[in-house]
């Protein structure tokens, strides 16, 4: 039980993260529900669509509030992403969970690289470019959220900057609510498979019942986003997102070790 505990209060650093650095902390959901909390990676995956849905969406209020979201920027890329991320589910549903678990590390290496990398400097003065290219983004982007349950923030952040020419804080926004869009279409297509829906339902996370754990892990995640929201105004997360980075890097490398053993 106290693993279990432990699995759900990590969700509170996962939401601060989204919360202090716009982005990176959803792809910490697979790891602590598959190798913390000891949930099967067929159910990890949309568990984590589920909280990262959930969590950008109520993440992007904030921004929308402050102006700060570009609804025709998220409407060229969400029509791309949307089509990307059903087919992602789609073939998340068929591959071998070894499979999606080694992308996974993959993509945490590439997540590290790109925070690593900092924010560009010239925002805003990038002329925008033709929409099917933000649907051809989108749609690419979307295949990895689905096929293994990342936001995708921080590929969507710097696309929207460079290809959009979006400021930081907009981009952050416009971001949130595509991830969250996205999460909602991948998450309801694994729904419609008949054995990840009897898991939701009759898996347990020691006493509770999945579910339920979800729906906890969930609401922590929002403490923990609008603690980071607040924290961001006072500081600069520069420092924060490099050894967040790091972090990521290390976690990328354990977690490829851990799979590839497995071959």
């Amino acid at each position: 039980m106290a693993l279990l505990y432990l699995g759900i209060l990590l969700a509170l650093p996962v939401g601060f993260s989204l919360g202090l650095l716009g982005g990176g902390g959803s792809i910490l959901a697979v790891p602590v529900f598959v190798y913390v909390l000891g949930i099967d990676p067929s159910l990890a995956i949309p568990a984590s669509l589920l909280v990262v849905g959930l969590t950008s969406l109520v993440g992007s209020v904030p921004y929308w509030r402050q102006g700060n979201v570009d609804f025709s920027a998220a409407l060229f890329f969400a029509i791309g992403s949307m089509v990307g991320s059903l087919a992602g589910a789609e073939l998340g549903i068929r591959a071998p969970d070894i499979v999606q678990m080694i992308l996974f590390g993959f993509v945490m290496l590439a997540a590290s690289f790109f925070m690593l990398r900092g924010r560009p400097s010239a925002e805003g003065n990038i002329q925008a470019k033709p929409f099917w290219v933000l649907i051809l983004i989108g749609a690419l982007v979307g295949v990895l959220i689905g096929f293994v349950g990342v936001g995708g923030g921080f590929m969507y952040v710097p696309a929207l900057i460079f290809l959009v020419g979006l400021e930081t804080k907009r981009a952050v926004g416009t971001s949130l609510l595509i991830i969250g869009l996205n999460a909602a279409v991948a998450f309801s297509r694994y729904l419609f498979d008949e054995n990840i829906r009897r898991g939701f339902l009759t898996e347990n996370l020691g006493e509770l019942p999945l579910w339920l754990g979800m729906l906890t892990f969930t609401l922590l995640t929002f403490a923990g986003l609008f603690a980071g929201t607040k924290l961001a105004k006072r500081t600069d997360p520069a420092r924060l997102r490099r050894w967040f980075a790091i972090f990521l890097m290390v976690m990328a490398v354990l977690v490829l070790v851990q799979e590839m053993s497995g071959l």
